[in-house]
């Protein structure tokens, strides 16, 4: 049994802190195969990554930018240093990067030559090994190389290269004086003077047509026409509507009688003059009785007064207006009367002569924008053709420093390619050691995800467990023989350990304690485990009983020799007759109490009453009873145990799948079960060495000591608690009768 494991957890649970550790709890069990398989893996594809590689070859060429070439007299773009001189070498970099050039270089004598031993067939392969950069601390130089395991495909690729970059692109910034660059700008000239002439001819036509070129004189002259005609409009359209306002007003008595002063000021312009007085006078007022002054006050009584006599004016006005005395003035062209339909006759002529003078206004100021966009035309014109002779007059100046001296080149081609003679680079060393690394690590990756991903528990501290699993211990797989002596003894030794424990933490005196054993699945090894724990309660003294409950498995009763045993569940109805029941065993302090024959089909006559009753009856005759149930997730009497014993012994046998684990635990909290030790069964040797921590350095030390004595006693060689364990398993070697089922007595 093991302390150390005081904290079985899968990776449900907190997780671990220390990586190291969790990739050990991945790979524990697996380290043989993995390291196996990953230093084959590894030394293929170290070899692997070796014989893949080639050692290559760089050639390499360079092309000169000059900063500015010698001038004559006037500053360009070829004898002036450029404001931005690295964007005019990044522009060459792209130029020789451009797929133009590639395709060029690819077929070329030199590339195609060498096609079937480099295997380049498009420019994108050219591009893919290309190197071309500038030097920082020397910017005018543009570098190119070019890699490839055959040294003459390199030097081929980079002459190829250059000589094409110089071919298409190179002369431009070389030679100024060109013929095609001289006639071409001949032919510009000669079009845009051929535009010049169109345009000007143009302008001539619309001046002639309006007798002048000064056209916008013209267009002011018609806006100010215009608006002189609108004035005339908006006079004659107003004495129209006094008129007729007049005249309604003027026409119907009951109209005059009912007459506003409101009314008579929109048509009697003294009227709306008074009544804005009057309103004025009354705003003074307001205003000084919102001062505070009085009626007697000088200034209140001013304004009184001029109210009064305002008032008085605008009833004279009214009363005027009412008898048709009062008239409105400036009707007719001095002043005196006219008719209504003489002023409408005037205003419909007006109106043509407005419409006529807009008409005349807008074909003026179209022709004005023609002739405005010929003359700015002729002005760009002209703007142009200055231009073209000043480049004509640089080039005829400049160029002929070019007949004189090797200054005047822009660029020039300072090394064209060299044949490489020693490898640039040689990868093979390097892929050879991430083959090794990449092929060990596939097996380990592997692994890891199978350890990952599988829910089987496969060591003690992968069960998952509650918050709470009481005394932790484990048992090993001793297999089908007892051939380690030193792991049977530590068997032994467990066993006691787990039943000093629980004696410690959980027998009381006065009254027998009671433990279920039970597992989340058959085969986990609870029946061979009760056995062990029995004896070894009996050997401490304790009465001890085997109550066999697993009604439909009975490998208690069976082992023990009682397959046809009465029925035990008709006997917990009357229990005075239980005890004709329990059968002693070879064993001193140990009983057992069998299930009977067919009390399977009696199982729904169990309940929480009829199972207390039992539990109680058997705390009063026995110190320790210890209960074989069917597994806890498939069977109905474990469910009635774990809420009535004192305690729960839960088995999980290695192999186990954690969700039944997880299943099994939250099944006894949930019927108010307490588990109070958790067995890890078929454990490994070496983990349960690891686990006793310094019982197997005793065991190793006194391996000499223990094999005399074990071949000088007469009865088991590991002592009474082991030797009883496996005493079937003895009784079979040599070949004693025993007709029980021996499967149930493995420890692991």
């Amino acid at each position: 049994m093991g302390n150390d494991f005081n904290d079985w957890q899968g990776d449900e649970s907190k997780g671990h802190d220390n990586m190291l550790l969790v990739v050990h709890r991945l790979l524990r069990g697996r380290y043989i195969l993995t390291f196996t398989l990953a230093g084959i893996l590894a030394v293929l594809g170290a070899l692997a990554g070796y014989m893949t590689q080639e050692p290559v070859y760089q050639s390499f060429g360079a092309i000169h930018v000059s900063p500015r070439i010698t001038r004559v007299l006037y500053d360009n773009n070829q004898n002036t240093s450029p404001k931005e001189f690295s964007g005019l070498v990044s522009s060459q970099v792209g130029y020789l990067q451009s797929n133009r050039v590639l395709s060029l270089a690819l077929e070329s004598d030199r590339v195609r030559a060498l096609r079937e031993v480099s295997g380049l067939y498009t420019a994108d392969m050219i591009g893919s090994g290309l190197d071309i950069r500038t030097n920082r601390k020397m910017p005018e130089f543009i570098n190119v190389t070019y890699e490839h395991i055959d040294r003459e495909v390199a030097k081929a690729v980079v002459q190829s290269v250059i000589e094409s970059y110089m071919e298409l692109f190179g002369d431009r910034e070389n030679e100024l004086n060109r013929p095609e660059l001289v006639n071409t700008l001949n032919e510009r000239k000669t079009d845009l003077e051929k535009q010049r002439e169109s345009l000007t001819s143009q302008i001539r036509v619309i001046a002639n047509e309006w007798s002048t070129d000064d056209i916008g004189l013209l267009v002011r002259n018609a806006i100010a026409n215009i608006r002189q005609i609108e004035s005339s409009q908006i006079d004659l359209q107003s004495q129209i509507d006094q008129y007729e306002a007049f005249a309604s007003t003027e026409g119907d008595d009951e109209d005059q009688q009912e007459m506003s002063v409101e009314r008579a000021a929109q048509i009697d312009q003294m009227m709306a003059s008074l009544l804005d007085k009057r309103i004025a006078y009354e705003n003074a007022k307001a205003d000084l009785e919102s001062a505070g002054l009085g009626e007697k006050h000088h200034d209140m009584k001013l304004v009184n007064s001029a109210i009064t006599n305002v008032n008085r004016r605008i009833g004279e006005r009214m009363e005027q207006i009412r008898n048709g005395e009062a008239r409105v003035p400036g009707f007719g062209t001095a002043g005196g009367s006219t008719s209504l339909d003489e002023l409408k006759l005037r205003l419909a002529s007006v109106e043509e002569r407005l419409k006529a003078a807009r008409a005349a206004q807008q074909k003026l100021g179209s022709a004005d924008l023609e002739i405005r966009d010929l003359i700015a035309s002729r002005e760009q014109v002209d703007g142009k053709i200055a231009e073209v002779d000043e480049r004509l007059d640089q080039i005829e100046t400049e160029s002929r420093v070019q007949e004189f001296t090797e200054d005047s080149k822009r660029i020039s081609v300072v090394e064209k390619g060299v044949t490489p003679m020693t490898p640039s680079g040689d990868r093979r060393r390097k892929m050879a050691a991430l083959g090794f690394v990449g092929g060990g690590a596939i097996p380990v990756v592997i692994m890891l995800g199978l350890g990952y991903m599988s829910k089987s528990v496969r060591f003690s501290d992968d069960v998952i467990m509650g918050d709470s699993q009481g005394v932790v211990g484990m048992l090993p797989d001793l297999g089908e023989s007892l051939g380690d002596q030193e792991l049977a003894e530590a068997s032994a030794f467990a066993v006691h350990q787990i039943r000093s424990q629980l004696q410690i933490k959980y027998c009381t005196k006065g009254h027998g304690t009671i433990y279920e054993v039970t597992s989340p699945s058959s085969q986990d090894g609870k029946t061979s485990l009760i056995i062990a724990m029995g004896l070894s309660f009996a050997e401490s003294g304790d009465r001890t009983l085997l109550l066999d409950l697993d009604l439909i498995g009975r490998g208690l009763s069976i082992h023990f020799g009682h397959p046809n045993a009465s029925s035990l569940v008709e006997a917990m109805g009357d229990l005075p007759s239980l005890s004709s029941l329990v059968q002693p065993t070879d064993f001193d302090g140990l009983s057992i109490l069998p299930a009977g024959f067919g009390d399977d089909v009696l199982i729904s006559r169990l309940s929480p009453n009829v199972i207390g009753r039992l539990l109680d009856e058997l705390r009063t005759q026995f110190d320790t009873v210890l209960v074989d149930t069917g597994p806890i997730l498939g069977s109905i009497e474990a469910g009635f145990l774990a809420s009535e014993a004192d305690g729960v012994i839960l088995v999980v046998g290695r192999g186990q799948l954690r969700p039944l684990i997880r299943r099994a635990v939250e099944q006894i909290n949930g019927v108010g079960g307490k588990i109070v030790a958790t067995i890890f069964n078929r454990a490994s040797g070496y983990e349960l060495r690891q686990s006793t921590g310094t019982m197997s350095v005793h065991f190793s030390r006194q391996a000499a000591r223990q094999a005399a004595e074990a071949a000088s006693r007469t009865g088991p060689r590991v002592g009474p608690v082991a030797g009883t364990l496996f005493a079937d398993r003895i009784k079979q070697t040599n070949g004693n009768e025993d007709g029980s089922n021996n499967d149930s007595t493995r420890a692991g």
